[in-house]
């Protein structure tokens, strides 16, 4: 009896799934299947239906601010990257890190748990694979570079200045603060495997105990940073010092070079300067109290108990940063393209929110979580919650789309065990290390690396062979994830 419950309070997830999978829908349209089931549910069934007028409005008001929210950051985020990708600094800071001062497996490592989730937090939205792909494609054959490329997207909970966390958080009511930090522990053991799983790629294992240190080192400093509230550049921290620590312990002083490649000092903080104002801004914003107070009463923008405070915002620092880059050194952007992508990301992103909140509203969340509880108590939720999670990102391709699809419910699971942050936090985290095997992320991958590797191909590669290999770790991701659930119920 349970069984059909879910299955009927699940169903326009389900739809979504299917439009998605099966018959290669878009997001677009998968949601707004999902969103009409779900009306005709509560329109025609006893179990939902929705209360009033109010309600509705509720409804649209909570999903636009949310959405909203996104967007002030994904457009900036979006225009950083074309200028700085148009100036050229993109092309010299592959070749600068190409020529760093370490063997080639242990350079490595420190992208993946160091540089590239420093850069797909700053910016995100895949942008770190226009600089991590061309180097591992340097670096590696062909079947090595796609592999570790995909591994390179791990860290989506703190992707673009933590934004699916901030979003997350404004569904589960919980504040950015505790959702990362309980994230940060969900996720602790992911970084540890995902090295090990990288030196396995590049049949390097007998590095073994480096790339636990690291991955433990990344987790820590992850940790320690979200701990302290500094949520949206943890990521961004955590992996700056994690690169330093690395370089200057794993370098090779056999081989020849300074590790900075044959220009200056000068030139090259001139080359990371957008980065680095970028995070001492938000840093400085974040730290002085008077000031993170002002900025976070400056405009707010409230429905419900859904609010969005403009000015603080990392998507106001992002467009300040990105508008200085361009009268610096004005260059043409194609602007048509960026807003077909501003225009697909967002309105897939209100789209799958409008549904959660229809799901909310009329009932759908409050059944499936007391129908998964009863199942079987807790046991069945620890084993079903993180698939949950693990689908929702995979399905939708982004850590964002899938908090936005369930997060509700997983909020409401883990209410009904007088657990709602961890189960918040397993959401938030399994979404985001799902996403990456994705078939959207698959073909930007494909495409990235077809336009920077001129050579003809030697490795036939087709979406299918990336897929096969990212289910193979999202199963290994999701066992660390159930085990990791199980310590922290436990625990708390």
């Amino acid at each position: 009896m349970e069984i059909f419950s879910i299955i009927e309070a699940m169903s326009p997830i389900i739809v979504c799934a299917i439009a998605i999978i099966f018959f290669k829908k878009s997001t677009i349209f998968a949601a707004l299947v999902g969103l009409f089931l779900a009306i005709l549910e509560a329109t025609f069934s006893k179990k939902f239906n929705i209360n009033s007028n109010n309600s509705i409005i509720s409804i649209i008001s909570s999903s636009c601010i949310l959405t909203f929210s996104a967007v002030i950051v994904i457009v900036p985020g979006l225009y950083l990257n074309a200028i700085l990708k148009g100036q050229g600094k993109l092309i010299d800071l592959v070749n600068w890190i190409s020529e760093f001062k370490i063997d080639k497996e242990k350079l490595a490592l420190i992208l993946l748990l160091g540089i590239l989730p420093a850069l797909e937090s700053l910016t995100g939205f895949g942008v770190s694979l226009f600089l991590g792909i061309p180097i591992f494609f340097k670096l590696f054959e062909e079947e090595k570079a796609y592999k570790l490329s995909m591994l390179g997207m791990m860290i989506l909970p703190w992707g673009t200045l933590g934004l699916a966390t901030v979003v997350g958080a404004g569904l589960s009511g919980y504040s950015i603060k505790e959702l990362g930090n309980a994230t940060s522990e969900m996720s602790f053991l992911i970084f540890p495997i995902i090295s090990l799983i990288s030196l396995k790629i590049m049949n390097k294992l007998s590095l073994w105990y480096i790339g636990i240190i690291f991955g433990m080192l990344f987790s820590i400093l992850l940790h320690v940073f979200n701990y302290y509230g500094y949520v949206e550049v943890s990521a961004i921290l955590a992996g700056l010092l994690t690169a330093i620590i690395g370089f200057l312990v794993l370098k090779n002083r056999k081989m020849e070079g300074d590790g900075l490649g044959n220009s200056n000092l000068f030139m090259r903080l001139k080359l990371i300067s957008p980065y680095l104002s970028i995070l001492l801004i938000i840093l400085i914003t974040r730290s002085i109290n008077s000031v993170h107070i002002f900025l976070n009463k400056l405009f707010v923008i409230k429905s419900g108990s859904v609010s969005l405070s403009i000015f603080n915002s990392p998507g106001i620092v992002l467009l300040l940063v990105s508008m200085i880059c361009y009268f610096v050194n004005p260059i043409k952007i194609e602007h048509k393209p960026l807003w077909k992508r501003v225009r697909i990301a967002c309105l897939s992103l209100f789209c799958f929110i409008l549904l959660a909140q229809t799901m909310n509203q009329v009932g759908m969340v409050t059944t499936l979580a007391k129908a998964i509880q009863n199942i079987g108590g807790a046991s069945s939720v620890i084993i079903l919650s993180p698939l949950l999670g693990v689908m929702s990102g995979f399905i939708t391709g982004s850590n964002l789309g899938g908090n936005a699809l369930v997060m509700t419910v997983q909020q409401h699971i883990g209410e009904s065990l007088h657990h709602g942050l961890l189960f918040s936090a397993l959401q938030n985290s399994a979404a985001g290390h799902a996403a990456f095997t994705s078939l959207p992320i698959i073909v930007l991958i494909i495409t990235i690396a077809k336009d920077v590797n001129m050579n003809s191909s030697t490795w036939d590669i087709k979406e299918n062979h990336l897929l096969k290999f990212g289910l193979s770790v999202l199963l290994i991701n999701y066992i660390v994830l159930v085990l990791s659930l199980i310590f922290l119920y436990s625990l708390k």
